[in-house]
């Protein structure tokens, strides 16, 4: 059984599910045992992930079982709730160990299913290397994002490294790759794998039995490197300078969805969108995760002022808000609370939804000829922009989609991300603290025709990038080819 560890946001969790789906899709297809895969996630996430999931099928090869059988969920209760404190790394440590079966929850490890035969973890999920060290399986990261932009290596490390451990400096080299294919590379260590050189790693691997100096070598022993997934497409976010053993396998995504308007008809929340409404174009609003991380878009005073200039930009440019609210944050609703105490005009611009929805199936529904009903379309709205923080995945989402993009970045890597697309033309940065009169240049800006234009173009690119094969079946066979190695 392949044992899947994605620890961290929705946006962290979301294309390793869609990955682990496609896994066992095909383990299944084929006749192999189940289940299949074991996918892990913190409790609030796996329940953000049942909302994204119960729309539709989540991976493209049929499955017999629809994943009933060939695909569990173990789910942490206390992960994915909350700040990244020690506790809670010790606590996400101590259950990635028990899911391993290499340690921590003995409940959990003698639940009476089959043997780990391989692992893939993201880059909240360290600890399963060394689970899966200590199993004797291989193991491959797998990132949404690129961890040398988010998780850069600090300036110096190598030479600390070097004074700390001289032999292991002094076995990665070039010609140690001609003693074995999966020699670990000075590429490897910078692009990611210095992380799991830390103390904190040392104290994993002594708890569970290991030698906690990682990486041994001597007696003729070369140091290998962990293969790297990076699920990032090509013509969004450009070629990525990949360590030796990197892999750039282009954007997973979940599977487009064959009737997108029939999934807002039903959703009580997305019904006005489907011919219902009033033909007004749409603003997506979704600042993911950034709702809990980031301090200014916690504030009810900013966040309440955005919403408040967006409305009214929303009111003159004869358009209608759709703030997507995935981690339910208080901010928002508060902010939508007062709006409609204050001003019922600009409260009837702005529609508010506190769970996670694919916005995808928004862009897919809305795009031209995206709806199944005649005569009606006429009055059916499009997405006349995106407001987003600039996380990866949204970003390619968008730019697949042709979407024009109003991006405010926060942290991590959402700066570079904002200016991968102001350099193709398909999207803007903007601030939360913008006025009415800047925000309606910006939707004035979105719905320009050279903008229309760019993202027409971008997503011809990424298109043909899935067309070649690129995003979950490059993704897939990695996994297959890992798990067939057991």
């Amino acid at each position: 059984m392949l044992l899947v560890l994605a620890l961290g946001s929705l946006g962290d969790a979301l294309p390793l599910f869609v990955l682990a789906s496609e896994h066992a899709a095909r383990s299944c297809a084929a006749g192999r045992p189940v289940p299949a895969v074991s996918f892990v996630a913190g409790a609030a996430v796996c329940r953000q992930i049942a909302v994204v999931a119960a729309s539709a099928q989540l991976h493209p090869t049929r499955c017999p079982c629809n994943l009933a059988r060939c695909l569990r969920i173990d789910a942490h209760p206390g992960l994915g709730d909350g700040v990244c404190d020690d506790a809670r790394i010790a606590s996400e440590t101590d259950f990635v160990l028990a899911a391993a079966g290499a340690g921590g929850d003995a409940a959990l490890v003698a639940s009476g299913r089959p043997a780990v035969s391989a692992v893939a973890f993201n880059l909240f999920s360290l600890a399963g290397w060394a689970a899966a060290e200590r199993l004797g399986v291989p193991a491959i990261c797998v990132s949404p994002f690129d961890p040398s932009a988010v998780t850069p290596m600090p300036p110096g490390f190598l030479d600390s490294l070097a004074d700390a451990r001289p032999d292991l400096v002094a076995a990665i080299s070039p010609a140690s790759g001609a003693l074995h294919p999966d020699a670990l590379a000075e590429s490897d260590v910078r692009f990611w794998m210095w992380r799991l050189l830390l103390d904190d790693m040392s104290a994993v691997r002594e708890r569970i039995g290991l030698d906690p100096v990682a990486m041994a070598v001597g007696d003729g022993r070369v140091p290998l490197a962990t293969h790297l997934l990076v699920l990032q497409s090509r013509a969004a976010m450009g070629d990525l300078e990949m360590p030796a053993h990197g892999h750039q396998t282009g954007l997973v995504a979940p599977v487009p969805l064959p009737h997108p308007a029939d999934v807002l008809a039903r959703d009580p929340d997305l019904a006005f969108l489907a011919g219902s409404g009033d033909g007004r174009d749409v603003v997506l609003v979704c600042l993911g995760s950034m709702e809990e991380l980031a301090s200014d878009l916690r504030s009810d005073e900013t966040i309440a002022a955005m919403m408040r200039s967006l409305a009214f930009a929303a009111v003159l440019s004869d358009l209608v808000v759709l703030w997507i609210s995935p981690c339910s944050s208080p901010a928002a609703a508060r902010a939508f609370a007062a709006l409609a105490m204050r001003d019922k005009a600009a409260a009837g611009t702005v529609r508010l939804v506190s769970r996670p929805v694919r916005l995808d199936a928004i862009m897919s529904a809305l795009a031209p000829g995206g709806s199944d009903q005649g005569d009606e379309a006429e009055a059916q709205p499009s997405v006349a922009a995106v407001v987003h923080h600039g996380g990866a995945g949204t970003f390619q989402t968008c730019s697949l989609h042709g979407t024009p993009q109003l991006i405010m970045p926060q942290r991590f890597d959402q700066h570079s991300v904002c200016g991968r697309g102001t350099r193709r033309g398909v999207a803007l940065e903007v601030g939360a603290g913008l006025g009415v009169a800047a925000w309606r240049d910006a939707l004035d800006w979105a719905q320009s025709e050279p903008v229309a234009a760019a993202c027409a173009v971008l997503s011809a690119e990424m298109r043909a990038e899935q067309a070649e094969g690129h995003g979950i079946s490059s993704a897939a066979a990695h996994l297959a080819q890992l798990n067939a190695t057991r």
